[in-house]
């Protein structure tokens, strides 16, 4: 399914930003970001999606330069939109550690195993995050079960966005310790 792209009116701000016009390249940039947001979700984590359109961005300011025919600037921009997502992802997952396995259980969706097997995890991943210390808790529930962003979190809490993925990587870690003898996970 190929989302809808905002073209007609962006082919003369391309062609404007292209020759330096800095204030096209605002309206470009400002004008594509909804797009860029809702492409950024079809290929990576919903929290990332900020961090993937800051980057695209990036990438337009510092490459628009390069296109040699305005009219290839939605291929060009999907494809720079699907790798920054792709890699942003990774790296998230490097970084912060594989999300719970459990994580969709958390919030009632459906998970491997019997109904009743579910239950009962979904209950000890419930019971392990319950027992966690209060700043990991909280982010905990913040990202997993009501699905907050790391800014968002951030914002939240009033803490950077760095202590978040920590609080986030530790709390994981205690999480998988604590269900381990009971999940094997």
């Amino acid at each position: 399914m190929n989302l809808p792209f905002p073209f007609q009116p962006l082919t003369e701000l391309v062609v404007a930003a292209q020759a330096g016009n800095a204030q096209a390249l605002d309206q470009l940039l400002d004008k594509l970001r909804p797009w860029l947001l809702e492409s950024a979700a079809r290929f990576c984590a919903r929290h990332l999606c900020d961090d993937v359109v800051q980057e695209v961005q990036l990438a337009v300011v510092k490459k628009l330069h390069q296109l040699r025919n305005p009219a290839a600037f939605p291929a060009w921009l999907r494809q720079i939109t699907r790798r920054t997502a792709q890699r942003v992802q990774a790296h998230w997952q490097r970084e912060a550690g594989s999300p719970l396995p459990e994580a969709s259980w958390l919030a009632g969706g459906s998970g491997p195993g019997e109904p009743l097997e579910r239950d009962e995890q979904r209950r000890l991943v419930r019971q392990a995050i319950d027992n966690l210390e209060e700043p990991f808790r909280q982010v905990m529930y913040d990202f997993y079960l009501e699905e907050m962003s790391v800014r968002e979190i951030s914002r939240r809490r009033g803490c950077p966005e760095g202590t978040v993925k920590r609080r986030l990587h530790t709390g994981r870690k205690l999480v998988h310790e604590y269900l381990e003898p009971k999940l094997a996970v």
